[in-house]
């Protein structure tokens, strides 16, 4: 065996070894990616947790800060979640926002029903939109 064939074998071995890492490189990559989504969801999902039970403690006293603090999450939450959900998400911080805010002004006693009829609605519906989050979370 000459040494150009020799040295075109050894340029062969370290080709093979290099696509091998370059695969294993990209399967971690990979990974890693599904992890840092998984972790954002998981920043919308604990959000959104944490304003469910705030609507729920709070009915009929709550706070526009606590409605305020979930923005940024269902802004995201098109990034992560599909349109349907996403859109869910937006419905449903829209209708806390406006509970809220009507909780910042004296109502009657009328209005008062009015908004528990409405805070009973969003609690119904973020029972579905919790489960559609975590079946989201765990599918992906």
């Amino acid at each position: 065996m000459s040494l150009t064939t020799g040295l075109a074998v050894i340029a062969i071995l370290v080709a093979i070894l290099s696509a091998h890492y370059a695969r294993k490189a990209l399967g971690e990559t990979k990974r890693s990616n599904v992890i840092a989504l998984h972790s954002s969801k998981k920043e919308i999902y604990d959000a959104f947790l944490h304003l469910k039970s705030h609507m729920e403690q709070k009915a009929d006293g709550v706070e526009l800060t606590a409605v305020s603090n979930f923005y940024q999450h269902y802004k995201n939450s098109i990034l992560y979640f599909d349109e349907a959900l996403s859109k869910d998400i937006e419905i449903y911080f829209k209708m806390c926002f406006q509970i809220a805010d009507l909780n910042r002004t004296k109502i009657t006693k009328e209005k008062r029903f009015e908004l528990m009829d409405q805070v009973k609605v969003a609690a119904k519906f973020a029972v579905r939109i919790e489960e559609q989050l975590k079946n989201s979370m765990i599918n992906k």
